[in-house]
């Protein structure tokens, strides 16, 4: 949600697939250079044996429009969610933790992962 200086709403968007297949929890947003939001988040698919966490990012425009969308944990294993800021040259830094060895009940060894993202979504 996007309000202005006086807390009025502005406008509202949701993301995320349909309800009851994958939940989207919120974690972190911030401005991005071109005028738009980027959000960290964590992605939780329903029924998965293999995952049951995965940091993402969601970049949108300044009305809030959804322009992409990146999984950035190991697709087997289990992370959490992604912090995103602003770099000082205008990309996107995000950091999140990356399984690199995993096994199950939630269990899973990480180590710190930092990646830089450009507005329209490559990696730098």
């Amino acid at each position: 949600m996007r309000v202005d200086s006086n807390g009025l709403v502005k406008w509202q968007k949701f993301y995320g697939p349909q309800a009851g297949t994958t939940e989207y929890d919120p974690f972190d947003v911030t401005n991005t250079s071109d005028n738009g939001f980027a959000i960290g988040a964590g992605y939780y698919p329903w029924n998965s044996n293999t995952q049951g966490c995965d940091p993402i990012i969601i970049k949108t425009d300044s009305l809030g429009n959804q322009q992409w969308l990146k999984h950035l944990g190991n697709p087997n294993c289990r992370e959490e969610f992604a912090m995103v800021d602003i770099a000082l040259d205008g990309n996107l830094q995000i950091d999140t933790a990356y399984s690199d060895s995993c096994y199950g009940n939630d269990d899973y060894f990480s180590r710190i992962k930092f990646v830089k993202i450009k507005n329209k979504g490559d990696i730098v």
